[in-house]
């Protein structure tokens, strides 16, 4: 399941249904952390806290793997913490929803303790990330598109020679990296319109970037709650 979550207060709340947000947790400002915490080493809920206002994309896989399209750009985050779920609905908000009685989006499991690890794919590793691009669009055409990249680049440097030039006092020899500038962005921009080949690769990685959860958390049930403990998240 995926699901998108808002909050003014950067938390992120994971519960079962039966759980109800306590009284006074938000005030107009701020939010009691020292009370999810509490909850969540209980195992009542289990919560990510970013601190800043959020806006973010979470998936939740139930004994099942994530998807391996694109979980090889994500890093583990912290250990294993125990969640109880004993009326099997796990519910997902903001917290400033979930004192309203709000819920984000919600997932059915089978009733018990479960398992959650959570990933993150910040920071992003460029390396992986530009190796499932080629995977994707393949390495010739990866490679037309970094060499499109690059030939709007050399057109901003020529630009910048340009007027670095001409603060100099040299008008006239400015003209001629001003040339090759407008000549550079010309037809950077031209292929960026016209070229199928480089809209594919960008319709891809748009495509591909759409779909990337912030965090995935992966939920395996328990046959026993006891020696697990609950615990939380801070992306700070």
């Amino acid at each position: 399941m995926k699901t998108t979550v808002e909050d003014d207060f950067g938390v992120a709340i994971f519960r079962d249904g039966s759980v109800g947000a306590p009284e006074g947790l938000c005030l107009q400002s701020s939010v009691d952390r020292e009370v999810l915490k509490s909850l969540a080493l209980d195992g009542s809920i289990f919560f990510i806290d970013c601190e800043d206002p959020i806006r973010m994309v979470v998936e939740i896989d139930v004994d099942e793997p994530s998807n391996d399209a694109y979980f090889r750009v994500f890093h583990p985050v912290g250990g294993r913490f125990l969640l109880r779920l004993p009326s099997g609905e796990l519910q997902v908000s903001g917290c400033a929803t979930w004192a309203e009685r709000g819920v984000t989006g919600s997932l059915s499991v089978a009733p018990g303790a479960y398992s959650v690890a959570v990933f993150s794919r910040e920071p992003l590793d460029v390396e992986k990330y530009h190796s499932e691009i080629r995977r994707l669009v393949g390495g010739d055409d990866l490679k037309f598109s970094e060499r499109v990249t690059w030939v709007g680049a050399a057109g901003f440097v020529l630009l910048a020679i340009a007027v670095l030039v001409a603060l100099i006092g040299s008008v006239w020899l400015a003209a001629y990296p001003a040339v090759g500038a407008v000549a550079l962005y010309a037809l950077y921009f031209a292929i960026r319109r016209f070229s199928v080949r480089y809209r594919r690769v960008d319709e891809v990685r748009e495509a591909y970037d759409a779909t990337l959860p912030v965090y995935i958390l992966q939920l395996e049930k328990l046959e026993h709650a006891e020696g697990h403990s609950g615990g939380f998240v801070s992306a700070s």
